[in-house]
């Protein structure tokens, strides 16, 4: 059995009785030139045509960028988990601008959250919505030069470590109680507070 590399959202064929659905758009090629994209319907490849045809699924979908590890800008190793909706706006571009469009996609999310994530911890929590403006603008952007139109893109969860968790805790409530004496951190480094 063949294994597509590209999953459900595009598929090819060189030989055979081949339909094109609703959602569907097939580019059609020709000993390597691309001849015309295909619209819904049934075609029949015959083996020595020297023909190939490309189907690509242009319905909206739905990405989502595992965990992706950065470093704030206070040194607060985090978690992101990325999402992104978006569909397939230039058949042509999503296929011959990149290899996976997926892929590029996942890595465009990752570096547009990178590039917001290097801000404070309190400002990533804080400044949320801010922050997926900045991501979806540089994803679409950047998205558009391959084919893909992102509806929606940004942060959908931000996770620390147990460790980090409780040392931000204390450092909070050290914050809280007006700093006075030795804070928690800094009675733990053996360091008198300023």
């Amino acid at each position: 059995m063949h294994v597509n590399p590209f999953g459900p959202f595009r598929r090819e064929h060189t030989s055979g009785g081949v339909t094109v659905y609703e959602y569907e758009r097939g580019l059609m090629y020709r000993c390597g030139k691309l001849e015309r994209v295909l619209e819904a319907g049934y075609y029949r490849l015959w083996p020595w045509s020297g023909c190939r045809l490309v189907v690509v699924d242009v319905r909206r979908t739905h990405l989502h960028g595992g965990g992706h590890k950065v470093l704030t800008a206070d040194q607060v190793p985090a978690t992101l988990h990325l999402s992104a909706d978006y569909e397939v706006s230039d058949v042509v571009a999503a296929v011959q601008r990149v290899v996976d469009f997926r892929g590029q996609l996942s890595r465009d999310l990752e570096l547009a959250a990178r590039a917001a994530a290097s801000v404070p911890f309190e400002a990533l929590l804080g400044q949320r919505g801010r922050l997926n403006d900045d991501i979806l603008e540089a994803v679409r952007k950047s998205a558009c030069g391959y084919g893909l139109h992102v509806h929606q893109a940004g942060l959908q969860d931000v996770v620390i470590a147990p460790q980090t968790r409780q040392r931000l805790r204390r450092q909070a409530d050290a914050k809280r109680r007006g700093g006075r004496g030795r804070t928690v951190e800094a009675a733990a480094n053996g360091v008198a507070a300023g």
